[in-house]
């Protein structure tokens, strides 16, 4: 991320908030510059790498090099081999912050906290262990513990993300700042599935079903994401919205929230509020359309559009992975399909048509698709020769976006 393009740390700490990361960062890490205590960060602890080993953090993307050192540092210096040895990370990273916050945190704060730990990992029934000690007492499922051990392990790694998130709002209540906190949960991208190419078998084996591929795609598997915002602060509050809602608008959600002035945002950014709305429970956001990548080198682009009639339009195009398989992963070890385990919610998604069977064949790198994305959210009908204007409308506003798009160095 350029150096003259200031982060939300940059900005609330303009206004008087203490700043705090913890986890992992990957906005740039050549210079000290780009670490997070020279982007808007009073405190660090974290790792600048994809994956590491998160009990002795040595790098390793793949399989662990063993000359390629370590990577945890805290306020820009290397945490030593003897303090971080055989402590799992996610476990110390949360406590550390969870005895901080009771008593050394000046208020107002901002902390951003980035968990690894769903990213990848080979050591997830240890990471439980040591960051649940009731994790070995509970009774295991005998007829699928061994039979989905990839599934399994995956599900140990979300096990430890629940106990983190337990520990942070733990110490926001014993605190007794609940009521004027905002804490808002999302992923980056959807769960890689097992065929990802950068991610050895068994690193991770995550489930988008039923939504098209995962991380790294530009369907809905990899971009439509579980979230939420919590705070007593809303008056209306335990609902599902729909409206259209981009990463880019959390820093202005969260601006008005806390009463800044909003010329002291950037002038040229993407983001939209959403405060009003989510205040007023109202279906209808600001938001009209979102591009949810423009990816020159990978060759691969998509983008969502709301018509005036308040439908919902996606655009996609160009490869995905080897654009040997388009379609949809029934991961091992989950009950897709089968009703009797299903637990309904608002949130739940409905295909609208027989689940991860497409009405056409679709290949995005031969020719673009069109999705009608409010009837058919796990897009498995391809709309495109039936809505030649809509089409046509969302590949000029595409081609206009990526006019206005920064240049890569390399």
């Amino acid at each position: 991320m350029p150096l003259n393009h200031p982060t939300q740390a940059d900005l609330f700490r303009s206004i008087g908030y203490s700043t705090w990361h913890l986890g992992k960062w990957h906005l740039g890490a050549a210079t000290r510059q780009y670490l997070p205590n020279g982007r808007g960060f009073d405190y660090t602890l974290g790792v600048t790498g994809g994956a590491c080993n998160w009990f002795n953090y040595t790098i390793g993307w793949i399989t662990p090099v063993p000359t390629s050192g370590r990577d945890l540092r805290e306020n820009g210096k290397e945490v030593y081999a003897n303090i971080t040895n055989n402590v799992y990370f996610p476990n110390s990273s949360t406590t550390r912050r969870k005895d901080s916050s009771a008593t050394k945190i000046p208020e107002p704060f901002y902390l951003y906290f980035a968990t690894p730990v769903a990213h990848s990992g080979f050591e997830p029934y240890f990471g439980a262990q040591h960051t649940m000690p009731q994790f070995q007492l509970r009774p295991p499922v005998y007829q699928f513990s061994s039979l989905f051990p990839e599934r399994k392990k995956c599900l140990g790694i979300i096990q430890v993300l629940n106990e983190q998130f337990k520990r942070l709002t733990e110490a926001v209540v014993n605190k007794g700042i609940a009521n004027n906190t905002i804490i808002i949960f999302f992923a980056d991208n959807g769960g890689p599935l097992a065929r990802h190419a950068a991610y050895v078998h068994g690193s991770n084996h995550a489930s988008n079903w039923p939504l098209r591929m995962g991380k790294g795609s530009l369907f809905e598997g990899g971009v439509r994401v579980p979230g939420f915002i919590w705070s007593p602060l809303l008056k209306k509050r335990g609902r599902v919205t729909n409206q259209l809602f981009h990463v880019t608008d959390w820093l202005p959600t969260l601006w008005e929230a806390v009463g800044a002035d909003p010329a002291l945002l950037p002038a040229n950014g993407d983001g939209f509020s959403h405060w009003k709305s989510f205040q007023a429970g109202l279906t209808v956001g600001p938001r009209k359309e979102l591009v949810n990548n423009i990816d020159s080198i990978l060759h691969q682009y998509a983008m969502i559009h709301e018509d005036q009639y308040g439908g919902l339009y996606k655009l996609i195009g160009g490869n995905a992975f080897d654009n040997s398989y388009f379609g949809w992963d029934r991961t091992e070890g989950t009950f897709a399909g089968d009703d009797s385990w299903r637990v309904y919610t608002p949130a739940e998604i409905n295909c609208n048509f027989p689940e991860g069977i497409e009405v056409q064949q679709i290949l995005p790198n031969k020719a673009d698709c069109l999705f009608d994305l409010l009837n058919d959210p796990c897009e498995l009908n391809n709309i495109a020769d039936s809505y030649p204007a809509m089409l046509k409308l969302l590949q000029d506003k595409i081609k206009a976006y990526n006019a206005t798009s920064a240049s890569r160095p390399h």
